[in-house]
């Protein structure tokens, strides 16, 4: 199943990428945030979920970091910092929102990753 979604995911976010950035149709840069906001909402669910579960040996959310938070947190850190680059210099105030928004789901995807490590 992740060979059929990661593929179509990547297509999705490419695409909207070049119609906001290329194309500077911003409200695909609003979609595309709020795309990254749903899988921060269930990356925090899955995080909040290893760490109720982490006095037991059989730690089975952990599944749910290994086969989602990270690989997402992969995502949108290489696809979060492209979006951040090649805006980088735009001043229009919708696409300077998208960048901070960006990097602030960016910072907290990579807090919830490390999060279960520190974990003991």
């Amino acid at each position: 199943m992740l060979v059929i979604v990661l593929p179509l995911a990547i297509l999705l976010v490419s695409a909207l990428l070049v119609v906001g950035i290329g194309a500077r149709r911003y409200w695909a840069l609003d979609v595309l945030n709020g795309l990254y906001m749903l899988g921060l909402f269930y990356a925090i669910h899955l995080t909040v979920q290893v760490w109720r579960d982490a006095d037991y040996s059989e730690n089975w959310a952990m599944y749910g970091m290994l086969f989602f938070v990270w690989p997402y947190s992969l995502l949108v850190a290489l696809l979060g910092g492209l979006e951040i680059a090649l805006v980088w210099r735009n001043p229009h105030p919708r696409v300077q929102r998208a960048r901070r928004l960006v990097a602030g789901i960016m910072a907290v995807l990579i807090g919830l990753s490390l999060s279960p490590l520190v974990a003991s």
